[in-house]
Formats: C-alpha cells, structure tokens, sequence
C-alpha cells in the first residue's frame, strides 16, 4: 500500500486572524464521528489468549498443585523420620504452600475477561494476581 494526501480543510490567514475553512462537502461531522476530534492514542488490547495455550497452562498448573499436595502428604506422613526431620517440616510447609499460590497465579493470569461489562471483575483479578503472586514469592 501507500499513504495518500487528502485534503479536507484550508487555514486562511487574514492579518492577525487565522481561520480553518472546511472544503466543498466536508464538515467535522463527516470527519469525526461524534464532530469532535480524537484526542489521545490508540489502545489495542488481546480480549483472550489462544485457547490451546490456555489448556497448558491449565494442565501444567494443575501438575504442579497436585505433586505440592504429594509433596504435603508426604511430609505429613514422614515428619518423624530423620531425613524430613533434617529438612525442617515447618519450612517444607512454607515452601509448599508458596508454591500452590504461585501456580494458582497461572490461573488467574491465563484468565481473561472478553466483556466490557465486567471490567470491575478484570479489575479485582489484576489486583488479586499481584497480591497472590507476592505472597507466594
């Protein structure tokens, strides 16, 4: 393609008075929608992500909560042997529970609001991700 010049509009400079004349069969209501100019940028966003990903992400996350859980029984089940003595149950705890957050995260982070009816709900999930992820960290 090509970018192409069009003229829609005159700037006439009378002595100190500059005025913007519109040609022959334009009006600022054929050039903005609403007949006020944008003002501000473009924003593009990505509504949802590709659903094949999404399943993934899913599945590895999900993984990753059930060895935790193993990981959790097994812990409970051998705190009184010599080897998770030496690992130290309650940090074990700790790690674990860091990580489940943390692979929840993946869920909250895959999800996606397509409607604008529900940015109050995008909004709290934006927020929440951070939290969660913080806190697992």
């Amino acid at each position: 393609g090509y970018i192409e010049r069009a003229i829609v509009a005159d700037i006439c400079h009378n002595g100190s008075n500059s005025t913007f004349e519109y040609r022959k069969g334009e009006s600022q209501y054929t050039l903005w929608e609403d007949g006020v100019p944008y003002d501000g940028f473009a924003v593009y966003t990505i509504h949802s992500n590709n659903i094949s990903l999404q399943v993934i992400y899913y599945i590895m996350a999900s993984f990753g909560i059930i060895f935790a859980g193993v990981c959790l029984v097994f812990n409970i089940v051998f705190r009184n042997r010599k080897v998770v003595k030496l690992a130290s149950p309650n940090l074990n705890y700790l790690i674990i529970v860091g990580s489940v957050l943390l692979y929840t995260c993946v869920y909250l982070y895959v999800y996606s609001v397509d409607s604008f009816d529900q940015q109050d709900l995008q909004t709290f999930i934006c927020n929440f991700r951070i939290w969660v992820f913080s806190i697992g960290y």
